[in-house]
């Protein structure tokens, strides 16, 4: 059977004795739209019949980086697409994939998946993986089998029926009822193209059903669109998605959220804001250092981003900013081509002298934006003190003291006179 020509209908392969009935009941935890409970028998489904779902978030971070590197990878019943997907889930954590693999292959697949009735797996992407690689292996014997449920009548042309399969995708997937998390990335974008890309669901309607509270989803919201925004300064596809993934910038961007919201997403400066705070990402994560992000981002981001120090750093990265975004434009050849992934990011970066030298100078300048403000703080740190000793002192009642015994009035006397001296000796340098 050619499976690319071929409209899988599953409820027909059922009557054809093809689809076979499985071996659990299980409760399905959404209703149909109508509110009725779906039928939460499992089928035995001969995996030829069944394809992965380019709607899931991992996935379709995924397949973005895999057309990067190889070009459009058409979904569904398509074997390339098929076995792409599946060579990514299982090299995304090798490891865990074994034990999945041996333990289904051991004792068969315990925790039954969901799929639509046209074949697309809208949950149990790693089981179903697991079981092509069983069916790949020639020493394993038998015919393979997905169990899962079918969710009949349901597909994704309809917008009803797309809000039910995403609310089974985020109670399973985020809520209670599966332990396998998502990379932070991958969840930002899931929450992003739900709420902002595809408008399936508002930010209420995706926390009640993700188990999350609606300022947790705020944040993943706005993490997605700093990714965007990072693909945009790199010369990426706004889709490839992957390389915020490489780069690890999960911690650096979510040490901008705050600021985001508060100063930088409706800026009239925002472009120069994030250019700056990107280059400093760059030349971070290009000097690979890891826990620099503590030492060095962190605190430019929290004490210069937004304060008054802000326009003098951003003046003078700017044409840092400026030559690390032209060089990331054009590849070895000169040409204006897209990064596919983030070894080229840093490929172009070390190939181009001047964006060399940005980098340095943006390590320099952020430096000394920091110097500038431990400086301030110390200047200001006297005032502080003082005024702190001064509601101290004023809150001692003379009432009390008139009660004290011997012994403690002298303490206290003491104490008095030393300070006194302390007083007098920072009075005099503070008039010199």
């Amino acid at each position: 059977m050619d499976m690319e020509q071929t409209t899988v209908n599953l409820r027909e392969l059922i009557n054809e004795n093809i689809v076979k009935p499985g071996n659990q009941h299980i409760k399905v935890p959404i209703e149909r739209p109508n509110g009725s409970e779906f039928d939460g028998h499992t089928y035995l489904i001969p995996l030829e019949y069944l394809y992965y779902n380019d709607q899931n978030g991992r996935i379709g971070s995924a397949i973005s980086e895999y057309e990067s590197e190889h070009g459009e990878l058409k979904p569904g019943h398509n074997e390339e697409y098929n076995q792409a997907i599946q060579e990514m889930i299982a090299n995304s954590n090798s490891q865990k994939m074994k034990r999945l693999v041996d333990d289904i292959g051991r004792k068969g697949q315990a925790l039954p998946g969901y799929v639509l009735n046209d074949g697309r797996v809208v949950d149990g992407n790693r089981r179903f993986t697991a079981e092509r690689i069983l069916a790949g292996d020639e020493s394993v014997v038998g015919k393979q089998y997905f169990e899962a449920v079918i969710l009949d009548n349901l597909t994704l042309n309809n917008e009803d029926d797309l809000y039910q399969i995403k609310q089974l995708e985020l109670k399973i997937q985020f809520g209670q009822l599966e332990k396998e998390d998502y990379d932070p990335i991958d969840k930002a974008i899931d929450a992003y193209k739900t709420i902002k890309k595809k408008h399936v669901m508002t930010n209420k309607e995706y926390a009640k059903y993700a188990d999350m509270k609606p300022i947790d989803v705020e944040k993943l919201v706005n993490e997605a669109e700093l990714v965007v925004e990072f693909l945009r300064f790199i010369h990426a596809n706004e889709q490839n998605y992957a390389i915020a993934k490489e780069m690890k910038l999960d911690g650096p961007l979510q040490d901008m959220l705050v600021e985001y919201k508060r100063s930088i997403k409706d800026s009239p400066d925002k472009n120069e804001i994030l250019g700056a705070l990107f280059t400093k990402i760059i030349q971070l994560r290009t000097d690979e250092g890891e826990d620099d992000f503590k030492a060095a981002f962190r605190p430019l981001v929290k004490n210069v981003i937004g304060k008054h120090q802000q326009d003098d750093y951003l003046e003078e990265v700017a044409d840092s900013s400026d030559a690390v975004e032209y060089a990331l434009q054009q590849d070895a050849d000169g040409k204006e081509t897209e990064v596919k992934n983030a070894s080229e990011v840093f490929a172009r970066i070390k190939s181009d002298e001047e964006a060399v030298a940005a980098l340095v100078q943006t390590d320099e300048a952020s430096t000394r934006a920091l110097d500038k403000t431990a400086n301030e703080k110390q200047k200001a740190e006297p005032v502080k003190l003082a005024r702190a000793a001064l509601d101290k002192v004023d809150a001692i009642n003379p009432d009390i003291v008139d009660i004290l015994p011997r012994e403690e009035c002298e303490k206290l006397t003491n104490i008095l006179r030393t300070l006194e001296e302390s007083i007098s000796n920072i009075q005099a340098h503070a008039e010199e």
